[in-house]
């Protein structure tokens, strides 16, 4: 084939660096810019048209040298700072999703042509390398190697936060290797496997936060959906391991020893998932007790109970259509098991949280009730995966509360003074419609906007006046906050934004679960309890290292401490004696506005049925002790088996995706 040249008339240059280019001959850069009398910063962009031009030829093996126009961008870019690398973005992002596109298309010419498909991937791959140095301004530590470039950035730069972006942007980088043909992921757990030895024998703090960022590099890598890793490799690492583990335990006190040996194993377990064939990824389910399927009984069950809410009032319910109630979650939430309403009477605000009931249909002790309970929650896997607690077909199409369908629900009223106390309470079990089902976003325009279309515009403002108010009263440990966000939440139910919106539901729910926390302590009611217990000596001991951290103003190392104190910091457990919750600074805490996806808040309904919307019987109440007692052990026993799962399946259904 013929090759074309670009034969623009108000540039003519542009074709005789494009001949320069084709010519075997290796010029330097300033050889380069004197043949075509380009001055540097101009040269930049010239040759990117001439690659942008060149990737729409239909078959590239003709156009081989334009692969040698990476190493000339790479030395314009060291040898001249003040070049805006922006400028150039439109032109490389331009190039490279021509390539991408045509790469990903079975009908283009290049899949009938393995050089054109191999120079259009390599100039792929080069690209990424390019867009990494330039526009994160690591352009002196790229020299064409994309190896060189990602080993400066984790072995050196570590910045956890930056590395994840670039990963993320650029998922294969996971799998390159050196000059050695060393892939990536071994020289990551090399380093790892040095620091966890230094810090298992001289207990050095900040051998932790090394441990820590080389853990979080490598749970990076593994992660992610473009991962591979070979047999041969997965052997070599595993091989890697056990020499480690025969270290002499003279080495070691007693306790470091232990704790060498226990996090070997966990490295152990992570990359023996890796490098074969696993079949299904719902597999690890089995394992850490988690059903993905329901039981047929079950399911059949529910056709017996199952109900639509009437817009009626009737013996146990009060239909309240007079309030506007709106609900406010993520972008994605199917399963809406919170609504909130708020109006204003004289010096107060009436606040009203409105949760979902599936116990209205699900009877205590029923075939449902029992697969709820051993499920425990629902878990949240990823954006893609949920397994529910409870069968979605019926949550969505009778549980949910969806804008405008009549739902049962329980409805906690509370009576917020001018100070941030609450004077007074009200329980009731309701049929409710909501009027609007808002994202966190639209929410957060009305709120800032100040106005808007919706009808529930005054519902909104009021809701932020009486959340603002209660935050007067809270004392969450800021620690204790900053700690929590960096853990799993498997079960979809923490609010972690700082938006107002989010603010509003965040406030709403605490204050809900504290006051009927307070209300069953207060009398004497079995309950299960949310607590968290930490000493004094333990929480002075956790900020003076916060503090301390801190003076550093070193963010990257913050962000390594908080995921150290994850593991230092006692856990939150449930318990039928109350024993307060420090760490969000109140003296009772609970579980009860997540029914739909949490069986502590189912448990805790029935037991609020027996003794609260019914009268109290003491036989009943009696047992209810025991039993509530019984579910908080084994919601407890569960947690951490939940966590191990997810973290499992993440990895098993990443090694099962198809590599594209």
């Amino acid at each position: 084939m013929e090759k074309r040249y670009m034969m623009n008339t108000r540039d003519l240059k542009i074709v005789e660096l494009q001949r320069l280019l084709e010519e075997d001959e290796d010029y330097s850069l300033e050889e380069l810019s004197k043949a075509s009398d380009y001055k540097p910063r101009t040269l930049a962009k010239k040759l990117l048209i001439i690659l942008n031009t060149v990737v729409r030829e239909p078959v590239l093996a003709d156009y081989s040298y334009i692969v040698k126009i990476f190493p000339y961008i790479s030395e314009i870019l060291q040898k001249n700072e003040h070049l805006e690398f922006e400028n150039l973005v439109p032109i490389i992002n331009a190039t490279h999703d021509t390539l991408h596109r045509r790469l990903h298309d079975d009908e283009d010419i290049i899949h009938q042509d393995e050089e054109s498909r191999t120079i259009a991937k390599q100039c792929i791959n080069l690209i990424e390398e390019l867009k990494i140095a330039g526009l994160y301004d690591f352009r002196n530590h790229y020299y064409g190697d994309k190896y060189s470039l990602i080993s400066y950035l984790i072995f050196e730069q570590r910045n956890t936060s930056f590395i994840k972006e670039i990963i993320k942007s650029f998922p294969y980088l996971v799998n390159i290797t050196d000059e050695f043909h060393e892939p990536l992921v071994v020289n990551v757990i090399d380093a790892y496997l040095d620091e966890l030895y230094s810090y298992t024998k001289y207990h050095s703090l900040s051998d932790v936060g090394n441990i820590l960022y080389f853990d979080k590099v490598l749970d990076m890598i593994l992660s992610s959906p473009k991962f591979s890793i070979d047999y041969e490799t997965r052997n070599k690492i595993l091989n890697k391991i056990k020499t480690r583990k025969k270290t002499p335990n003279t080495d070691f006190s007693d306790i470091g020893y232990s704790k060498f040996q226990s996090e070997l194993s966990k490295l152990e377990d992570k990359i023996s998932f890796f490098g074969k064939e696993y079949g299904s990824v719902k597999k690890p389910a089995k394992r850490y007790g988690v059903s993905t399927q329901f039981d047929s009984s079950a399911l059949g069950e529910f056709t017996w109970y199952a109900k639509e809410a009437k817009p009626e009032s009737d013996q146990h319910h009060q239909l309240l259509t007079s309030l506007c109630i709106v609900s406010i979650d993520g972008d994605n939430t199917k399963e809406i098991d919170d609504a909130l309403s708020a109006h204003i009477e004289g010096d107060q605000i009436i606040l009203g949280v409105h949760i979902a009931d599936p116990c209205e249909m699900i009877p205590q002790n029923s075939q449902l009730d029992y697969e709820a309970r051993l499920r425990t929650s629902s878990i949240y896997i990823d954006s893609e995966y949920m397994i529910p607690m409870l069968p979605s077909e019926l949550t969505e199409n009778y549980f949910s509360l969806n804008q405008g369908k009549y739902r049962y629900a329980r409805s906690y009223f509370f009576w917020i003074e001018p100070d941030g106390s609450i004077s007074k309470e009200k329980f009731i079990k309701s049929i409710i419609q909501v009027n609007r089902n808002l994202t966190y976003s639209q929410a957060n325009y009305i709120l800032n906007a100040g106005s808007s279309t919706c009808d529930a515009d005054d519902t909104l403002f009021a809701l932020s006046a009486a959340t603002n108010l209660l935050s007067k009263k809270m004392n969450i440990d800021n620690l204790y906050e900053e700690v929590k966000h960096t853990e799993q939440d498997i079960t979809g139910s923490r609010i972690s934004g700082v938006t107002a919106a989010e603010r509003i539901v965040e406030i709403a729910m605490t204050a809900a679960n504290h006051q009927i926390a307070r209300y069953a302590n207060r009398h004497h009611m079995p309950f299960i309890y949310r607590n968290h217990t930490v000493d004094e000596e333990t929480k002075r001991h956790l900020q003076q290292l916060k503090d301390g951290i801190q003076a550093s103003r070193d963010t990257a190392e913050m962000k390594q401490f908080l995921e150290h104190m994850a593991n230092l910091m006692p856990k939150a457990v449930y318990d039928t004696i109350n024993k307060g919750h420090t760490g969000m600074g109140l003296d009772a805490y609970s579980h009860n506005t997540s029914p739909i996806r949490r069986y502590v808040d189912m448990a805790n309904n029935y037991a609020m049925d027996e003794w609260y919307f019914r009268q109290p019987d003491n036989a009943i109440i009696y047992s209810l002790e025991s039993e509530l007692s019984m579910i908080a052990q084994e919601v407890n026993a569960k947690q951490e088996p939940l966590l191990d799962f997810v973290k499992t399946y993440v990895h098993r259904k990443n090694l099962c995706k198809p590599k594209k």
